[in-house]
């Protein structure tokens, strides 16, 4: 049964055991929430999105109760097998979940959209907007939504965002240094574009979903 906790951002209820660390007013962390084993946020520093024909941008590394990072990017839909260039605040006014996941075609972001899929009427009903996003180009998004056989995704109505240059991936400070790809997570971002939380690291997607809707439904 999901508790309520009173936060000095606003009162926001999580299941029992799995409680979110939020920001306070002064954007220092509420330390009165504990921080799960599995959540490991970052509180400082920048991320750079490298490149060597123009200047580097630097990036603010984004935090719970700041503005979400805007971006406007090519996407596909898989169920519409079209392309589109979508903007984050054409979404101004209702929750988005902005999924993060490695590549298109393994096991993992397959096994992600599929997931978040099967959910999708419930996110639906609270008005959110359920967005995926990896450093795929758009092309190869096309390319795997029209696939047919085992990992098929013809079936996933959420806009996949193409972020090929990692800008997106970057800004969020989601990306694996070591690899090159985005990290596994769900960043939730309430109507008025402002971050509510990072998602990651769960032991499993059934879990994720579950803290990703109930965070979901105390902002809606």
């Amino acid at each position: 049964m999901a508790t309520k906790r009173a936060l000095s951002v606003d009162p926001i209820a999580f299941p029992s055991g799995k409680r979110r660390a939020l920001l306070d007013g002064s954007a220092q962390l509420e330390t009165l929430v504990p921080m799960p084993s599995w959540f490991h946020d970052t509180t400082a520093g920048s991320a750079r999105c490298s490149s060597t024909q123009t200047q580097t941008p630097t990036f603010t590394t984004p935090l719970v109760a700041m503005p979400a990072p805007r971006f406007t990017a090519p996407a596909v839909n898989p169920t519409l097998a079209n392309v589109t260039n979508l903007d984050l605040a054409q979404f101004t006014g209702q929750p988005i979940v902005l999924v993060f996941y490695p590549s298109d075609f393994d096991d993992l972001g397959y096994n992600t959209l599929q997931a978040y899929a099967s959910q999708l009427p419930i996110f639906q009903s609270a008005g959110c907007k359920v967005l995926a996003c990896s450093v795929d180009s758009q092309w190869v998004h096309m390319a795997w939504a029209r696939q047919s056989g085992p990992r098929a995704i013809a079936n996933v109505d959420i806009p996949l965002v193409a972020d090929l240059t990692k800008s997106i991936v970057r800004r969020y400070s989601l990306i694996n240094e070591a690899t090159g790809f985005p990290k596994r997570a769900a960043v939730v971002i309430d109507a008025n574009q402002v971050i509510r939380a990072f998602v990651r690291e769960m032991p499993s997607l059934q879990e994720e979903i579950s803290e990703v809707l109930a965070i979901v439904s105390a902002i809606a």
